[in-house]
């Protein structure tokens, strides 16, 4: 059957089946609570070879690392200027109160960035080595499952459910269910449903 990318809507060679599980966060008298409903079905999606090889070449460039770190880079600089900027500020002002609020706000901003920057360098860095590690054909795959992640819908309806995409794939059904109920944050409600309609062999 042919089917195009999710991405670019062009003739499609990989075939990714995933299962939505949808996720409802409530707040409640007692708390935040959550409700999950798997998809009644495991659906197929596409994704083109050269999309595939596009995010493949991003990481073994490094571009991906970069498009992901740049922003915490922003925070982290905008958090430099205030702390220039509080300086000043108490210099021509003399405005003690505001000087420790853009001082606090600076200093908060510098280090978010800056741990947000180093934690997801190393997480491109340890995703590179990964697939570095991988066969070609591996690797494409790999980066094929990812091209439909940053493709597909995140939430759907007015409520505002959000979306998580369980792979159908060997690696997913040879993982314990209960590493399974972690990796995807499955409530324990669900997780049976959820294994059955995956084909799990310890449903």
């Amino acid at each position: 059957m042919n089917r195009e990318c999710i991405a670019c809507h062009k003739q499609a060679q990989y075939t990714i089946r995933a299962l939505q599980l949808r996720t409802l966060h409530v707040r409640a008298m007692t708390g935040e609570e959550k409700y999950q409903v798997p998809d009644d079905k495991v659906l197929e999606y596409g994704v083109c070879r050269e999309c595939a090889q596009k995010r493949l070449k991003e990481h073994r460039t490094g571009k991906s690392g970069r498009k992901r770190t740049i922003i915490f880079a922003i925070i982290a600089l905008a958090g430099v200027l205030l702390l220039f900027g509080a300086a000043r500020a108490g210099y021509l002002t003399g405005q003690d109160q505001l000087v420790r609020v853009l001082r606090m706000v600076g200093l908060a901003a510098v280090l978010c960035g800056g741990a947000g920057f180093i934690s997801t360098a190393k997480e491109a860095g340890a995703e590179r080595k990964r697939l570095s590690g991988m066969s070609g054909e591996a690797a494409l795959e790999e980066c094929a499952w990812q091209v439909f992640l940053d493709s597909a819908p995140k939430e759907m309806g007015e409520e505002k459910w959000s979306l998580t995409y369980i792979p159908v794939n060997e690696k997913t059904l040879a993982t314990l269910p209960g590493d399974l109920m972690i990796l995807y944050d499955i409530q324990p409600g669900v997780a049976k449903e959820v294994m059955k309609k995956i084909g799990h062999p310890k449903a």
